[in-house]
C-alpha cells in the first residue's frame, strides 16, 4: 500500500516556521549532531527505523517543550538520551514480555486504535485499573520477571522501566503508523500528538493519595522524557471534590499539559466527543458506536486493518523496521512469550513520497490555523 511518507528522514520545510523559529531549529539540530545524539542508538537492530527517537519530529517537540531555548533543549534531550542508553531501554523494549507489557498498558491511557477528525490517535484510560493493589500486582510481576538476553543496569528496575515500553510504543509505533494512512487531513504533515480521554468517575481522595507517587511519576514521564504528545486531555466524570484533587496533584503537572485538560460534564460528553471524532470512533460507553472499553486491545480503524493486511492488532510492543525497497517499512511485533523471543513480521508499508515534513499548521498552529498553547 502506497503511504504518505516515512519519518526515518523527516525535514521541516523552509517555509514551516518562522525565521526565528528555523534558525533556532537548525542551530539546535547541529548542537545535537555535534554531541552525537543523532547517532543510531547502538541497542537498536540494524534495520531499525529511529522513528519517535531522535528523528526531527522528537527535536522539535524537545525544542518547543523549552520554548525555543537552544541551550535548554539540547539539556533536556541529552538528559533522556543519556538515560534511555544507560538504562538499555530499547533491549528492554525488544524483550519484554508480551504478557507483562499487556498488564501494563491497562494502567496508562492506551490507544482505541481509532482517530480523530485530524487524523491523531485517540488515547482511552480509565482511573479505577490503577489502584494500590493493582500496582502491587505490578511489583510482583515485575519481581518474577526475567528479560531474554538482558541484565537490568543497576540504575533501574524492571518496575521502574515498563512505563516506558508504553509510551514508546506509542511515539515509536503509533504516531508513525497513523501518519501512515493515505487520504488523512494534512497528509504532508507527521501526526505528533494525541487526544486522551480519560474516565475519573471512580476516584476517590483515598485513591489519589494512595497511588500520589505513580500520578507524579507518570506526570514526570510526559513533561521530562515524552514531550509535547498530547494535543488535548478530556476528562470525565470529575466529582465535586475535583478542586481538593487538583491542588494535590497540580505541582506535578507541567502547566503546558495542565492546559489541555478540559473536564466535561455528563451532558458535554458526547457532543464534545463528537466535534473531535467521528461517532463510530467513539466509545458506546459515551453515546458512540465503537465496541470498545478501557484495557481491550485497538480495535483498528479500517484503513488502518487495511495497511494491517486485514490482521488483528497484536498485544505486546511493535516497532518499524526498514525494508529492503527504498522507503519501504516493515511493522514488527517483539518483545517475548515464555522465554522466547518474539519476531513476527505484520504488514508492510512503502512511500512513493519525499521524506515527510513539519508545516506551520502542526508545528505552531492548529490544522484550522488556530495558535495552539504548544
Amino acid at each position: 500500500m502506497s503511504v504518505n511518507g516515512t519519518q526515518e528522514q523527516t525535514m521541516i520545510e523552509r517555509d514551516s516556521l518562522s525565521d526565528q523559529q528555523r534558525s533556532s531549529f537548525d542551530a539546535f539540530k547541529a548542537k545535537c549532531a555535534e554531541n552525537s545524539l543523532l547517532d543510531k542508538p547502538e541497542e537498536l537492530g540494524a534495520n531499525d527505523t529511529c522513528d519517535g527517537i531522535n528523528d526531527d519530529v522528537v527535536l522539535l517537540r524537545f525544542l518547543r517543550a523549552r520554548k525555543y531555548d537552544i541551550e535548554e533543549a539540547h539539556k533536556m534531550f541529552s538528559a533522556v538520551c543519556a538515560t534511555r542508553t544507560q538504562d538499555r531501554r530499547h533491549t528492554f523494549y525488544d524483550n519484554l514480555e508480551v504478557q507483562a507489557y499487556d498488564e501494563t498498558r491497562k494502567m496508562y491511557p492506551h490507544w482505541a486504535g481509532r482517530l480523530d477528525k485530524l487524523g491523531q490517535p485517540v488515547c482511552y484510560f480509565d482511573i479505577e485499573a490503577v489502584t494500590s493493589k493493582t500496582l502491587a500486582a505490578q511489583k510482583k510481576t515485575s519481581d518474577s520477571l526475567k528479560i531474554p538476553g538482558m541484565d537490568i543496569p543497576m540504575s533501574a528496575s524492571i518496575d521502574s522501566l515498563r512505563p516506558y515500553a508504553i509510551f514508546d510504543n506509542a511515539v515509536r509505533f503509533v504516531l508513525p503508523l497513523c501518519s501512515a494512512i493515505p487520504n488523512r487531513p494534512n497528509p504532508e504533515t507527521p501526526i505528533t500528538k494525541a487526544v486522551y480521554v480519560v474516565e475519573i468517575t471512580s476516584i476517590s481522595l483515598a485513591q489519589v493519595w494512595s497511588i500520589r507517587s505513580w500520578i507524579k511519576a507518570s506526570a514526570g514521564l510526559l513533561a521530562n522524557t515524552y514531550p509535547e504528545i498530547v494535543d488535548k486531555i478530556l476528562i470525565i466524570g470529575a466529582p465535586s471534590y475535583m478542586p481538593t484533587i487538583w491542588n494535590w496533584v497540580k505541582g506535578w503537572v507541567d502547566p503546558v499539559t495542565a492546559s489541555k485538560i478540559q473536564y466535561l460534564k455528563s451532558a458535554e460528553v458526547f457532543s464534545t466527543l463528537t466535534s473531535l471524532i467521528d461517532a463510530v470512533n467513539v466509545p458506546k460507553r459515551y453515546g458512540g458506536e465503537l465496541n470498545f472499553e478501557c484495557g481491550m486491545l485497538p480495535d483498528l480503524d479500517p484503513v488502518l486493518k487495511e495497511i494491517f493486511g486485514g490482521k488483528e492488532y497484536p498485544p505486546g510492543p511493535l516497532k518499524w523496521i526498514n525494508g529492503s525497497a527504498a522507503g519501504e517499512k516493515i511493522a514488527v511485533a517483539v518483545g517475548s512469550v515464555e522465554g522466547k523471543k518474539r519476531d513476527e513480521r505484520l504488514a508492510t508499508i512503502t512511500s512513493n513520497h519525499p521524506p515527510e515534513s513539519l508545516h506551520a499548521n502542526n508545528a505552531e498552529y492548529g490544522i484550522f490555523g488556530e495558535e495552539t498553547k504548544g
